[in-house]
């Protein structure tokens, strides 16, 4: 997943409230409980997501073997799948996209606990920076339209000509800083698209034969950057575009990426010789020796960049309850200054998500699981362990770490003093 956050941004309001810990809510008697120590698979599912102003946590809950959406301690409608919830970045709202078990195998929109959309297929939700759009696409027997919904009034953008999708192959919508644009791909019937959608139209701005992927906007909406494929070329290549320029053509392949805050750079994937490694701009000599490169987020001052990586392969965990092994590669976040190759290594874990700068730039946080269970990271210092944390966000001054956080059935609004700073 790429993470270019503004969960920075929160710290000015509620400062206090949000740096206090306190306890949200408990999981009822009536819910199952993904308890880490019985399967290494159950590790893997992060079922709960807490608002980033530490008030409310939404979560999967399973009853009787089904499972429902649930807010703090109320178990709501009841899904025959159901992914796990999203919370706006200002806190504002929370949303489940679900498919329901009533026979026409619909699915379904939650806004707040509230059914505000329900077609044959639904694609992944994604919020607008401020709060105030849902974005997702939304299929009904082949046509598919992207799909901008007010938070408040429920109205919608105009959507534009539907896409004939196939096998309902819809990716995550991304939206401008102001959220007065949004972008996301498809699998059209014939060939694959960028749709741009504004509050006014909606349309096909990238349509090619090969499948392109993973598009982001600049954060003034301008420009818009994607992964394009060329399955013909013999071995079979990829390409970062920014606006209509390849990027990384002297690799073997470049992939996804992210534009820095000020939209003045672009961090993006590359690999050669089969190995991985982080390029920004036109860079041709980029340090690729990592087995992959996945997580990437820029300080807010677009002077650094952090990405998570690993050098020998997958991860694994062998556990018998409490007891577990660990074999295989390690993943670690490195902390790069923009205009330099190598960067700061962080320790290895078995996992490592949701990597975020402090506002000064000078410190780095991000989620980690150790064997099987979780930590939040801040400059290699660890939190205690639990069964689940979510992404932290920084203080203002970047004193303290805040974070959602499960303790069995206690779902915690957690908080960190920071030691030192990573320069």
């Amino acid at each position: 997943m790429i993470v270019v956050t503004l969960l920075h941004a929160l710290a000015l309001a509620s400062q206090d409230a949000r740096f206090t810990e306190h306890l949200i809510a408990k999981i009822p008697e009536a819910s199952a409980v993904h308890d880490p120590t019985g399967s290494a698979a159950d590790v893997l599912e992060h079922r709960c997501a807490w608002s980033p102003d530490g008030t409310r946590v939404a979560w999967v809950a399973t009853v009787d073997g089904v499972v429902h959406a649930a807010e703090g301690d109320t178990i709501g409608t009841a899904f025959a799948e159901l992914e796990a919830p999203i919370f706006a970045d200002d806190g504002s709202h929370y949303a489940f996209r679900g498919l329901l078990g009533d026979g026409g195998a619909s699915w379904v929109v939650e806004l707040d606990g509230e059914e505000v959309a329900k077609n044959d297929f639904i694609g992944p939700l994604a919020f607008a920076p401020d709060g105030g759009g849902l974005g997702f696409w939304e299929v009904e027997g082949e046509d598919g339209r992207l799909v901008r919904l007010d938070t408040t009034n429920h109205s919608r953008w105009k959507s534009g000509r539907p896409v004939s999708l196939v096998d309902r192959a819809a990716g995550l919508p991304r939206f401008s800083r102001d959220g007065k644009r949004m972008i996301a791909e498809a699998k059209g019937a014939e060939e694959h698209v960028l749709v741009l959608a504004t509050r006014s139209s909606a349309k096909v701005v990238v349509a090619e034969e090969d499948w392109i992927s993973a598009p982001q906007l600049s954060p003034d909406g301008r420009e818009f950057a994607y992964v394009q494929y060329d399955t013909k070329s013999d071995p079979a290549r990829s390409y970062a575009v920014r606006g209509k320029k390849r990027l990384g053509t002297s690799m073997d392949r470049s992939g996804f990426g992210c534009y820095s805050p000020d939209g003045d750079h672009y961090a993006y994937t590359v690999s050669r010789g089969g190995l991985a490694g982080l390029a920004i701009d036109k860079d041709s000599s980029a340090k690729t020796a990592y087995y992959a490169v996945i997580d990437v987020a820029w300080a807010p001052a677009s002077d650094r960049v952090a990405f998570v990586t690993n050098y020998d392969g997958p991860s694994l965990v062998v556990s018998n309850g409490e007891q577990y092994e660990e074999s295989g590669g390690m993943w670690f976040v490195v902390n790069r200054a923009v205009g330099t190759d190598g960067g700061e290594e962080g320790p290895g874990f078995v996992e490592v998500a949701d990597p975020v700068f402090s506002p000064a730039g000078d410190h780095l946080a991000y989620r980690a699981r150790r064997g099987l269970r979780w930590s939040i990271v801040v400059d290699g210092q660890l939190s205690e362990i639990y069964d689940e944390v979510g992404p932290p966000c920084f203080s203002a001054d970047g004193t303290r770490v805040a974070f959602g956080a499960r303790k069995g059935r206690e779902l915690w609004w957690k908080v960190m003093e920071v030691e030192s700073g990573i320069r």
